[in-house]
């Protein structure tokens, strides 16, 4: 894993949302960069839908969440629609993302549960691994944030 302090290594990749994702064009604002093993399994849902429901807080702070994943680019659009997920998941099929975050597991083609807090000049500013325990990724990162920013302003009346 990456450590804190460490550059968050530069990448572009397609996205589930039909955009080109580069973390430099979010230079500036907070990155919520997390690694999930395979779409649509049990633990991978979880993640990704704690994530989604995380999403205005994050906005909020003025962060972004990213997901990313060693499936192919259909299957990660299937499962981001499936989710009704609001945010971009990136494929990394190759796992050439996944070894810049040193997230690639050895001897498979599967990533660790890993998740990276960027802050908005691009370093590591925390990382989170709990390979089972799903739900403490958004529970950290929510708590990072928090005791970094304070509570997360409430979003704008419609």
């Amino acid at each position: 894993m990456l450590k804190v302090g460490q550059e968050a290594p530069d990448f572009a990749a397609d996205t589930t949302t039909g955009s080109r994702f580069a973390l430099r064009e979010l230079r500036g604002r907070w990155v919520v960069l997390y690694f999930f093993p395979k779409a649509f399994t049990p633990g991978c849902s979880l993640e990704t839908r704690r994530f989604q429901h995380m999403l205005p807080d994050l906005r909020a702070w003025n962060a972004e969440v990213v997901g990313i994943s060693s499936d192919e680019h259909d299957r990660q659009c299937d499962f981001a629609r499936s989710l009704e997920i609001g945010f971009a998941l990136v494929s990394d099929p190759d796992g050439a993302i996944a070894r810049l975050y040193e997230a690639r597991r050895p001897l498979v083609s599967f990533v660790r549960r890993i998740t990276y807090v960027i802050d908005p000049d691009g370093r590591v500013a925390a990382c989170f691994h709990h390979e089972l325990a799903v739900k403490r990724h958004e529970q950290e990162v929510r708590e990072f944030l928090e005791a970094k920013l304070g509570p997360a302003p409430s979003p704008p009346p419609a």
